[in-house]
């Protein structure tokens, strides 16, 4: 829901209603929204982590021919590489 309201929201030209000189509601209401995503989450005991990051000094220590690969979605979800 976030996802569409963010698109909608950047889709316009502006987020300012010159006529009044307000910011536009569904800016304030994205914003309570997202406040209340993150205390449902937080009461379910869901706490946001960072995905683990090699430092650039790793990365340059590291041989290119052993550097992990990303993983499509279709990878990761089946565990079996999709044919393109």
């Amino acid at each position: 829901m976030l996802d569409s309201i963010d698109s909608w929201i950047l889709s316009q030209p502006s987020l300012v209603d010159k006529r009044r000189r307000a910011l536009l509601p569904v800016v304030r209401e994205r914003a309570s929204l997202a406040t209340a995503f993150r205390e449902l989450l937080r009461d379910l005991g869901l706490e946001r982590r960072a995905k683990p990051v090699m430092t650039l000094a790793e990365i340059l220590a590291s041989d290119p021919k052993e550097a992990p690969r990303e993983e499509s979605p279709e990878v990761a979800a089946t565990g079996e590489e999709v044919a393109k």
